[in-house]
C-alpha cells in the first residue's frame, strides 16, 4: 500500500466532523476529498500535492478492492474519474492517469471477484425461516440496493467495467428489474462514449438469451461481435441462428461465419465447427448455392491447403482426434477435389468404426466437390 494514503486526510480526523458520502443527480463526491482539493495552496505546490491526493485515491481504492469493499472501492474510483473531470489540464497531468495504472485496477477487479457480495445474499436469503439469519439478509439487501447506486454512477463514466456491470446487472434481476438490467447492458454496448468492448455485446446477448428476446434481436448483437471478434466462441451460435432464418442474406452469411471461424489458429481443432462447415457446405451445394462457396474459398484457396489440410495435419488429426479428422477430410475434398493429400490419406485409414462413413463421404465428396474432374 502507497505511503501516498497516510497524507490524505480522512473523515473523522481529530478535530473534524464526520462527513459522508454524498449522491445527487450529478453523481457522488467525498466530500472531505473536495475539500483537501480545494485547501492545496496556489504554485508548484499545487501540482504536487493533486498528483499526490489523486495518486492516494487510487490507491485507496485499490485497498478497498483487497478488503471486498466493493461500494467503497466504487465510489473512490468513481471520486478519482469525477475530480480529473473538475480539474484543467494541468492538473491532469499531474494525476497518475496512465493506462498501466488502470489495467492494474481492472486486474484486480477481476482477480478478486466482485461478485461475491451476491453469493452471500443468495445463501442468506435462501433460510427465510431463520430469524438471525433472516435479519441479517435483510440487513445485506439494503446494503447491496446501496452499493447498485454507486455502480450506476461509476459505469455512466466511460471506460471499461466489466465487473461492476456484471455485478449491477445480476443485482438488477435478484430484485426482478429485468427493464433496468436491459437499459444498462444496451447503454455499456452501444454508447459510442465507451470504448469498443466484445464483453459489452456477449453480456447484452446472453440477458437476451435469457429473457427469451426475439431471434432478430440476438442476431443483431452477435453481428455487431462478429464484426468485433469472429473468431469467438458465440460464432457457433451466431451460425445457427443465421441458418435457421428465413431470409437468404442470412443463410449466405451463415457460411461466411464458419468460414471466417476456421480462419484462425485457435480454433482448428473445432469438432464441432468443423462438423456445421462440413454439413452446412452439403446444404449449401444442395440448394444450388454454389456461388456462396465458391465466393469464400476464392479468398482462402492460397493458403488453407497448407494451413488445414497438408498431409502433416492429416497424420496428426487421425492420431488425436478421428472425428476431426473425418469431418475435416469431407471439407478439404470438397474444396480441393479426390486429389486432396488430406482427403487420400484419410480415405485409405481402416478403422472399424469409421470405414462405413468414410466410404459415404467418398460418394459425397464425388457428389458435391466444387471441383470438376478433368476432361480427357
Amino acid at each position: 500500500m502507497s505511503d501516498l494514503s497516510e497524507e490524505l486526510p480522512r473523515p473523522g480526523s481529530d478535530g473534524d466532523q464526520v462527513e459522508t458520502c454524498v449522491v445527487s443527480g450529478a453523481g457522488m463526491h467525498f466530500p472531505w476529498l473536495r475539500k483537501h482539493l480545494d485547501s492545496v495552496a496556489a504554485g508548484g505546490k499545487k501540482k504536487k500535492d493533486f498528483a499526490q491526493t489523486t495518486g492516494a485515491c487510487l490507491s485507496l481504492a485499490q485497498e478497498a478492492l483487497l478488503q471486498q469493499q466493493w461500494p467503497r472501492a466504487a465510489e473512490f474510483m468513481y471520486s478519482y474519474l469525477q475530480t480529473l473531470e473538475d480539474s484543467d489540464s494541468s492538473q491532469r497531468q499531474a494525476a497518475p492517469n496512465n493506462v498501466e495504472t488502470f489495467s492494474a485496477f481492472a486486474d484486480q477487479m477481476k482477480n478478486i471477484g466482485v461478485l461475491n457480495y451476491l453469493k452471500a445474499i443468495i445463501f442468506l436469503w435462501a433460510d427465510k425461516d431463520d430469524y438471525a439469519y433472516n435479519t441479517e439478509a435483510r440487513n445485506i439487501l439494503s446494503h447491496s440496493w446501496k452499493t447498485s447506486v454507486h455502480f450506476s454512477a461509476l459505469i455512466k463514466t466511460p471506460g471499461v467495467w466489466d465487473p461492476f456491470v456484471k455485478s449491477y446487472v445480476e443485482m438488477l434481476e435478484f430484485y426482478g428489474d429485468q427493464d433496468g438490467a436491459r437499459k444498462v447492458l444496451t447503454n455499456y454496448a452501444y454508447d459510442e462514449k465507451f470504448p469498443s468492448n466484445p464483453n459489452a455485446h456477449i453480456y447484452l446477448y446472453n440477458f437476451l438469451k435469457r429473457a427469451k428476446a426475439p431471434r432478430s434481436e440476438l442476431l443483431s448483437v452477435l453481428k455487431i461481435l462478429y464484426q468485433i471478434v469472429p473468431s469467438h466462441k458465440l460464432m457457433l451460435e451466431f451460425h445457427l441462428l443465421l441458418r435457421k432464418s428465413e431470409k437468404e442474406e442470412h443463410r449466405k452469411l451463415g457460411l461466411e461465419v464458419l468460414f471466417s471461424l476456421l480462419d484462425f489458429a485457435g480454433c482448428t481443432k473445432s469438432v464441432t465447427a468443423w462438423r456445421c462447415l462440413a454439413s452446412y457446405l452439403r446444404q449449401t451445394l444442395m440448394a444450388n448455392h454454389l456461388g456462396w462457396v465458391q465466393e469464400e474459398w476464392e479468398s482462402r484457396r492460397n493458403w488453407w491447403p497448407t494451413f488445414h489440410f497438408s498431409y502433416f495435419w492429416a497424420k496428426s488429426d487421425w492420431k488425436e482426434d478421428k472425428d476431426l479428422a473425418y469431418e475435416k477430410a469431407f471439407v478439404a475434398g470438397t474444396l480441393l477435389g479426390k486429389g486432396c493429400k488430406y482427403f487420400r490419406y484419410i480415405l485409405k485409414q481402416d478403422h472399424q468404426d469409421l470405414r462405413k462413413k468414410i466410404k459415404q463421404m467418398k460418394k459425397s465428396v464425388r457428389r458435391y466437390s466444387i471441383v470438376k474432374p478433368a476432361v480427357d
